[in-house]
């Protein structure tokens, strides 16, 4: 009887060890090189249209109360080889610089960083050329969509607007730098759409007990676009005026 409980034991024991092995194993993976992994997992495959940079937005008010976009999301799309699939590289040069331009000696370059597998070859393609460059099927290409800050009135009221930058409060990605972009932080900042919760962080890290909860919203600056430009001008007619 004694030594069938022994053999019960030590077999509970056993994999009791292999657990927490495998426990560990995981927390290393997805915890300690989460970001290494993250970052080398986007580098080799299409990143997911589901999640992306989020934020809300800010607006001016004109004089008839109406609100004027000052600030909000932009969708870009860029295309990206990897030199180690492509299989002929002047024949894809060709083909692709007849839908937009790139630089033939910058491609070049790129295209044949053989060890590399991830080369951004053109950026701020319009929807309709990212499907034209998608369609072309060809190995070793691909097209990928991300989302950014946009300024529709473009420097009007910049210096109040402020704008956003990586990193901040200690924590990746993008945040407000400067001006309204900054002072607002928390009521404009907004975890990415499509975010997905690792386990294990919030098992070992504790994460879901560091994440503050804050009051989330867009801003309306009392800001009338068309006095603002109007203001701006007459600056810069004073000031080379007065040079």
């Amino acid at each position: 009887m004694n030594e069938v409980r022994l053999r019960i034991r030590l077999i509970s024991i056993f994999f009791l060890l292999v657990a927490v092995i495998l426990l560990g194993r995981l927390f290393f993976l997805q915890v300690v090189h989460a970001d290494e992994f993250r970052n080398l997992g986007d580098r080799q495959y299409a990143r997911p249209t589901s999640s992306y940079f989020n934020r809300g937005s800010i607006f001016f008010r004109d004089k008839n109360d109406k609100l004027i976009s000052a600030a909000t999301l932009k969708t870009t799309f860029f295309a990206a080889i990897n030199p180690r699939l492509l299989e002929n590289i002047e024949n894809t040069y060709s083909t692709i610089s007849a839908i937009v331009d790139i630089p033939h000696d910058e491609y070049l370059l790129k295209a044949n960083k053989v060890d590399d597998p991830y080369e951004v070859i053109v950026k701020d393609l319009t929807e309709a050329e990212s499907k034209n460059i998608t369609d072309l099927g060809i190995k070793g290409l691909t097209v990928f969509r991300e989302r950014g800050r946009s300024y529709p009135a473009g420097s009007l009221a910049a210096q109040v607007l402020g704008f956003v930058g990586e990193g901040g409060a200690g924590a990746p990605g993008l945040s407000g730098k400067y001006g309204v972009e900054k002072k607002f932080e928390t009521i404009l900042a907004r975890e990415p759409e499509g975010k997905l919760v690792n386990f294990f962080a919030e098992l070992f890290a504790g994460v879901s007990g560091a994440i503050k909860k804050s009051e989330i919203g867009d801003v309306v600056l009392t800001i009338e676009p068309s006095v603002q430009a109007e203001l701006e001008r007459e600056l810069v007619d004073v000031s080379s005026k007065w040079k």
